[in-house]
């Protein structure tokens, strides 16, 4: 796959997850897709646990729909 193939496909799946499209998003994920957040702390109460902001194809799967699902009605991206 070029980097433009790569630019594609990931632009196609930030969209998809913005939408709430869990039917076109779920095929996209590969056995070693793995999910970072930019989350840079961890919730009030929870600041002395280890910040967890990578997550695994399971992990992701397991509470994706749910996330998706409150993004039916879009979110604000801008692909450049």
């Amino acid at each position: 796959m070029t980097g433009e193939e790569k630019k594609q496909r990931a632009t196609e799946f930030l969209l998809s997850c913005g939408q709430g499209q869990v039917e076109k998003v779920i095929p996209m994920i590969t056995d070693s897709f793995y999910f970072e957040s930019m989350k840079r702390t961890n919730p009030p109460g929870q600041e002395d646990q280890p910040l967890q902001n990578i997550v695994d194809r399971e992990t992701f799967l397991g509470y994706a729909p749910q996330v998706l699902a409150r993004t039916r009605d879009d979110l604000n991206m801008k692909v450049d």
